[in-house]
């Protein structure tokens, strides 16, 4: 039995403690797997074939989860309701889980079954959000809901295309899929970032600002990534790509005034400027390649955003949870700093690889490796989150009295 003071007592407490543990978990397994486990010859799932195993539970399975976590634990402060716990949470969480178990048999599983067993997640997701959302009048926050919608939706398509057998087909709505993600980091991390760093600052009597982005130039980001998604959909590539690079200059503009050498010191924030710095990086990458087409994978330039953008910002928020030091503060443990170090160094590593054909497969192979080390520490360094009664705010320290910037910048986005 579990001491009372242990993790499992504890667990169902808060929506981020089972569901960033199950995203920590998930990264480490579909890579560990796949491309791994197929090196070294161990049995792989039934969906053949198997990089798109690895391609659907890295977007559908990995981040869905870290997306739940995130949202449902600033949804208390967007909703001003009582966090989601106990039984809601175990069902959402069963329903993730089902929806791994029939992936890793989709050979065997007809599409309507299929459909069926992975939709449930996405929906009761969007559900939570958009109910409370929609019932405390919090229009702003309204749009995560639909995000999430969209990405479950986005799943179904996923299914139908390989289903069929068309494989171009599930490669377009993985992307597809991406740049939803994107989007969602965008709006996230273009407020939370610059509030947290500039908390910060000012707890350490550094007056210098950290400068909030603009409403307009942070608007203007969204909508070119939203015309990325439209231009795609319609088929117009080289438009597409106009839209995404101008997205990512401008995502790169927006971060001017975010101080990040300042804040090296810091671990944690370090950790949230350097991941998304990769965005804008992809951003303006992936339009490069689709405006001139230069040769280079696709596949390849996407990694940016999966292994260094959200990978980074998933384990750089959420490893705050479990980085609070009792005064108030944070600091992060050193398994979750070299996590974090790992996780983002094996990016270029595999970034690289296609640019050196004869020693593709080792460099993709040496990154995979370098990423399940890295994930293999922050399952290591998340357990003092688990542990004891769930913090409201979790994913904050004090808040400096005379910053001028509101608190639900520092509790949620």
């Amino acid at each position: 039995m579990a001491n009372r003071d242990g993790i499992f007592h504890h667990l169902w407490d808060a929506p981020y403690r089972p569901l960033f543990l199950a995203a920590y978990f998930w990264a480490f397994v579909v890579v560990a797997v796949w491309p791994l486990g197929e090196a070294w010859g161990l049995p792989m799932p039934r969906l053949e074939p198997v990089v798109f195993w690895h391609i659907h539970e890295l977007i559908f399975g990995f981040t869905a989860a870290a997306i739940g976590g995130y949202l449902l634990t600033a949804l208390p402060n967007w909703a001003k309701t009582p966090p989601v716990h106990g039984p809601v949470l175990k069902i959402l969480l069963m329903f993730w889980i089902v929806a791994r178990v029939s992936i890793a048999s989709a050979d065997l599983l007809p599409l309507p079954m299929l459909a069926m067993l992975n939709a449930p997640f996405f929906l009761a997701l969007a559900a939570l959000i958009l109910s409370q959302t929609l019932r405390a009048g919090a229009w702003a926050k309204v749009p995560f809901g639909l995000i999430v919608l969209c990405i479950g939706a986005s799943d179904i398509a996923f299914l139908i295309a390989l289903k069929n057998g068309h494989y171009q087909g599930v490669l377009d709505i993985s992307h597809l899929a991406l740049a939803l993600v994107s989007l969602l980091v965008l709006i996230v991390g273009s407020r939370l970032i610059p509030a947290f760093t500039d908390n910060w600052l000012k707890q350490r009597a550094d007056n210098g600002p950290c400068f909030q982005v603009a409403l307009f130039s942070r608007g203007l980001a969204i909508c070119l990534l939203v015309l990325f998604v439209g231009a795609t959909l319609t088929g117009y590539p080289g438009v597409a790509g106009a839209f995404v690079a101008l997205s990512g200059l401008v995502t790169l503009w927006n971060m001017r005034g975010w101080r990040s050498f300042s804040i090296l010191r810091s671990p944690l924030l370090a950790g949230l400027h350097l991941a998304y710095f990769w965005l804008p990086l992809g951003l303006i990458s992936l339009g490069t390649v689709l405006i001139f087409q230069t040769g280079y994978p696709i596949s390849g330039l996407l990694h940016i955003l999966t292994i260094g953008a959200l990978s980074g910002l998933i384990i750089a928020v959420s490893g705050r949870a479990a980085s609070h030091n009792g005064k108030g503060g944070m600091q992060a443990s050193r398994f979750l700093v070299l996590g974090m170090g790992l996780i983002w160094f094996s990016t270029p590593v595999r970034v690289a690889a296609p640019m050196f054909p004869d020693q593709t497969k080792n460099l993709e192979l040496i990154s995979a490796l370098i990423w399940c080390a890295g994930w293999a520490h922050c399952l290591i360094g998340f357990r003092p989150a688990l542990i004891g009664e769930a913090r409201r705010p979790v994913l904050s320290g004090t808040k400096h009295q005379t910053t001028a910037l509101k608190p639900s910048n520092l509790k949620g986005t």
